[in-house]
């Protein structure tokens, strides 16, 4: 009876999950819709990504597409997601996706990395589904001293700097995880701060560009107001640019690329 209980409780949380994030998903697609300053810098963003994809750029997959906007840019991206909606292909989980061992040249992850809560079996599955010298890409908020200012100040989800960064899944606590994880920071703490890099053995950091985007903080994000007109875009770029510079003190969005590579073990 107890177990059936559970069951029943942990379907009703699983239903509301689902139920909150088609709210979220269609709440963001309206405001993509009607704010072009967003879709033009989430375009840049794109393109920045794309620069780093392995050569291969028709075998990519991306977790976590929401409303599908990658795919706007890369027709050929299989769009996935955990709960079903119009903007998807398929729904994966990227603790266990549904796809062949060595299968994929590229994975990307635009703003997942910090709802995951036990990122080191996320990194190992995504490593189990790539070919060797395949990248996966993330995509993240980056804690610099503007970042913690806009992502602690202004943002909904937490920074989570002083979380426990939990790498791997304690398989017996697994009734205990939330349905909801979000830690802004463990990007940041994992790729700047070098925790648990030592675990990165199936992986290659080939490269990490931190970048201000000073031009998407002004515009408000999804949520907030927008601070400039749409006809400045490319002059506040330009400050963008400068911005880059120091990234210890500017960085707001930080690109990681790993790099699949042999291990001693395979």
């Amino acid at each position: 009876m107890e177990a059936r209980l559970r069951q029943s409780k942990n379907d009703r949380e699983l239903e509301s999950a689902a139920e909150i994030h088609r709210r979220e998903i269609e709440k963001l697609a309206e405001i993509w819709e009607k704010k072009p300053l967003i879709r033009r810098i989430y375009q840049d963003f794109y393109l920045l990504l794309n620069q780093w994809l392995a050569d291969d750029v028709n075998s990519l997959l991306e977790i976590g597409a929401g409303f599908g906007g990658l795919k706007k840019l890369l027709p050929n991206c299989i769009a996935t997601d955990l709960f079903p909606s119009r903007w998807v292909d398929r729904c994966e989980d990227v603790y266990e996706l549904s796809l062949a061992d060595e299968s994929l040249s590229n994975i990307v992850m635009v703003d997942v990395f910090h709802h995951l809560q036990f990122p080191g079996d996320a990194l190992a599955e995504c490593s189990r589904v790539l070919l060797k010298g395949g990248r996966l890409l993330i995509f993240e908020p980056d804690i610099s001293a503007m970042g913690l200012l806009v992502y602690g100040l202004f943002h909904h989800e937490p920074l989570g700097l002083r979380n426990r960064l939990e790498w791997r899944r304690n398989r017996i606590r697994k009734e205990l995880e939330d349905v909801y994880y979000a830690s802004q920071a463990n990007a940041h703490r994992v790729f700047i701060r070098s925790h648990k890099v030592s675990q990165l053995e199936d992986w290659k950091v080939l490269n990490i560009t931190r970048k201000a985007a000073f031009s998407y903080v002004a515009a408000g994000g999804f949520r907030k107001r927008q601070f400039y007109p749409d006809s400045w875009y490319s002059t506040v770029r330009g400050l963008d640019l400068l911005l880059d510079n120091f990234p210890s003190l500017f960085s707001t969005r930080m690109l990681v690329v790993l790099e699949k590579v042999q291990t001693s073990s395979k």
